[in-house]
Order: C-alpha cells, then structure tokens, then sequence
C-alpha cells in the first residue's frame, strides 16, 4: 500500500505550530510571489503546445479573478 500524497493535498507541518496570520508572513517572506521569468522559461521549454494552450488559457482565467478582486476591492472602498 503506497502513502503517497499528491503535492497538491500536502499540509504544512507548520500550521499546527504557528498561528495563520504569522504563517502567512513566514511564506510570504520565505517565498515572495516574484515571477522568476528564467525558471518559468525553462519549464515552459519542456511542454508540448498542447499543454502550453492549456497554461494560457489558466493564466487567462487567473487574470479574469484578479480583475474580478480588484473590483471588488475599488468599490468596497468607493462605498466606505
């Protein structure tokens, strides 16, 4: 019986640990959301077209949220 768990359910250890809030300032300072343009390119390199159309078309539709946020955001704050 294999206890291989995907890399996309794994938990952090750390949650049990330390408060949420702390936590997310660990990652955040451990792992700052910059784009690494030469990593990204190299992975890139390795995909077929198709699995290249389908990474756009994600990027495509995580762009349509953060558009659908940062609207959210203006007008929360336009009505305060």
């Amino acid at each position: 019986m294999t206890t291989h768990v995907p890399y996309e359910v794994a938990i952090d250890p750390l949650v049990f640990i330390i408060p949420s809030d702390k936590l997310q300032y660990l990652w955040e300072y451990l792992h700052p959301h910059t784009p690494l343009v030469e990593a990204i390119n190299k992975v890139v390199g390795t995909m077929t077209a198709a699995e290249k159309e389908t990474v756009v078309a994600r990027a495509k539709i995580m762009i349509e949220y953060s558009n659908a946020v940062q609207e959210a955001v203006a007008k929360s704050k336009a009505a305060k």
